[in-house]
């Protein structure tokens, strides 16, 4: 989980630095920003984020509908800080859904193995 936050606190900083070069003067790149969120967002629906990270998922949504506002008060660069932070949030969401899957899926396989394992054991030498 670290090296999600890790990740995150990556692509975050790296927006800043795309916001200070100035790349927002216009509407284009927010609306490009808002449609990746927005296909972030998506993707973390499809991995069940509302479920196993539905907390980092909301946080995702809100911010999106605040870079719409910035988007309908003219406010660009506003608009395409959140939209990255809204992507950026998203994807963590998935990245959690998919490991906790993982997890469960591993923990199940271990309780297969240790089940068959005793099941072995049990058998009568022949």
């Amino acid at each position: 989980m670290n090296v999600l936050r890790k990740k995150a606190g990556c692509l975050t900083a790296m927006t800043l630095g795309c916001l200070l070069a100035g790349c927002a003067g216009d509407g284009t790149l927010l609306s490009e920003k808002i449609k990746a969120g927005e296909n972030a967002i998506a993707s973390a629906r499809e991995s069940s984020a509302s479920v196993s990270a539905a907390v980092e998922l909301k946080s995702a949504e809100e911010k999106l509908a605040a870079a719409r506002a910035a988007e309908v008060e003219k406010e660009y660069d506003k608009g395409v800080r959140l939209a990255e932070e809204a992507q950026v949030t998203a994807d963590y969401a998935r990245a959690r859904a998919d490991a906790i899957k993982a997890q469960k899926a591993a923990e199940e396989m271990r309780a297969k193995v240790k089940a068959l394992k005793k099941e072995v054991e049990s058998m009568p030498l022949r």
